[in-house]
């Protein structure tokens, strides 16, 4: 039994099943079914992109190697809430019924790995009391402690985000007042806006060494600050002036199986509050914060969050911030706005640092 998959056998999966919809491909059943190991269809559903449906989990569920962590785990991403509310107009219900069933008839058999869904950033909010009150019979099995073994490895995730691990020709130029990026297919530039200025190295390298790593991380990865700090990945710009701190930080989109413009915006920002709950404590949310904003740029779309209100292990003060996301050519900008006041966000600064991007697509940069 596997718990492992081999960086060869994780690309083929990938390119049979991740956003087959957007490539106008049909679902791949037969080789779906023939796969032998648990730890792929656990795989393929941790990451599976929900703007292409769910017709694999309907699959996976019903695999005789379905792992019970797996239907679990696809349970508690499915809209549960919808499911007990009004099972006519829920698009889950087809899906979260058989999963029921199969707990019913004993269909999952082993538990191999841990999945505890209170852990989980995209598992959805539902009554599990109401869930409870109607369906009684359900509740050792679904809500019953997660045995197995912890496959997910944070640091190792992580470190693969470096660009040392891109594929492809990659050169970044810092200039006083811009950032230049090229790689063979794309040149971005980045103007940095008026007002603000560069935050001295000093300042930062004091601040990493002093770092603390967020307690959720720890105990949901079983990790150590001393792990952590080995794959850091330092931001390649961090500017500041009397209201806003922007840190930019540009990483190898691959560990996200993101595919450029097939893939839906908000499944990167989805892969992007994964990490970034890693880091910092998430306090606080603004109202509907899980829809998006999306701003299509120099024909590149960029994606941004609402409000969250935060907390840094090393800093005692509450702080407020916007996330923005950029990917192009398995390139990816991940952008953090902070502020110390709130009302500060009333002033358009995400759309100011997304004009201050320009995106030219390209042949033969080198």
């Amino acid at each position: 039994m596997k718990f492992k998959i081999s960086e060869k056998r994780a690309a083929y999966l990938r390119n049979i099943f991740f956003n087959y919809s957007f490539e106008g491909k049909e679902l791949d059943i037969e080789i779906l079914q023939s796969i032998e190991e648990p730890i792929e269809l656990q795989y393929l559903a941790q990451n599976h992109n929900y703007d292409d449906g769910v017709e694999l989990l309907k699959v996976i569920i019903s695999h005789p190697k379905c792992d019970v962590s797996t239907a679990k785990m696809i349970f508690f991403r499915s809209d549960v809430d919808g499911f007990i509310n009004d099972k006519k107009n829920c698009e889950d219900t087809d899906l979260i019924a058989s999963i029921l069933e199969n707990f019913k008839n004993n269909f999952y058999s082993q538990e191999l790995f841990y999945y505890n869904p209170d852990l989980d950033p995209d598992s959805l909010h539902f009554d599990r009391e109401d869930f409870i009150r109607q369906y009684s019979s359900y509740e050792k099995s679904i809500f019953s402690q997660p045995k197995g073994r912890k496959i997910a490895s944070f640091a190792e995730e992580f470190h693969q985000r470096n660009l040392k691990f891109y594929e492809g020709n990659l050169n970044i130029m810092h200039e006083d007042k811009s950032l230049l990026l090229r790689s063979s297919n794309v040149e971005i530039s980045f103007q940095i806006p008026l007002g603000f200025e560069h935050i001295k190295n000093e300042i930062y390298d004091d601040f990493i060494t002093s770092w603390k790593f967020s307690d959720n991380l720890k105990k949901q990865f079983d990790t150590s600050d001393k792990a952590l700090k080995k794959v850091l990945i330092k931001p390649e710009l961090i500017i500041e002036n009397d209201d806003f701190a922007v840190v930019m930080s540009i990483f190898n989109s691959k560990p996200l199986k993101l595919k450029d413009s097939l893939t839906n915006v908000s499944t990167i920002l989805r892969n992007e509050l994964v990490y970034l709950q890693g880091f910092i404590d998430v306090v606080g949310v603004e109202d509907e914060f899980m829809k998006f904003e999306r701003t299509k740029h120099d024909d590149v779309w960029f994606v941004g969050t609402k409000i969250m209100q935060i907390k840094l292990a090393n800093i005692d003060t509450l702080q407020y911030l916007k996330l923005l996301s950029m990917e192009v050519d398995g390139i990816l900008f991940s952008i953090f706005i902070i502020v110390n006041k709130l009302e500060n966000f009333k002033k358009e600064i995400a759309k100011k640092i997304i004009n201050s991007f320009s995106i030219r697509k390209h042949q033969g940069a080198f």
